[in-house]
């Protein structure tokens, strides 16, 4: 971390907030997480009665988003 006057100056990297379909995001291939399947299905049954409730953070790659 860098600090300028004495204080520690944290680097924002965050380029921008933009709403994207969950529907065009891809699996990261280099993601080593994996939910077995109870897990994914109760996450889908949270979705599907309270909705979305925070953002998710996403790479940008040239084709798409992972």
């Amino acid at each position: 971390m860098a600090k300028a006057n004495g204080h520690i100056v944290i680097r924002d990297r965050i380029r921008e907030l933009r709403r994207v379909p969950a529907r065009e995001l891809l699996p990261a291939e280099n993601n080593w997480r994996r939910h077995p399947k109870s897990q994914a299905d109760a996450l889908r049954g949270v979705l599907a009665e309270i909705g979305i409730a925070d953002a998710v953070l996403a790479r940008e790659t040239p084709a798409d988003y992972s």
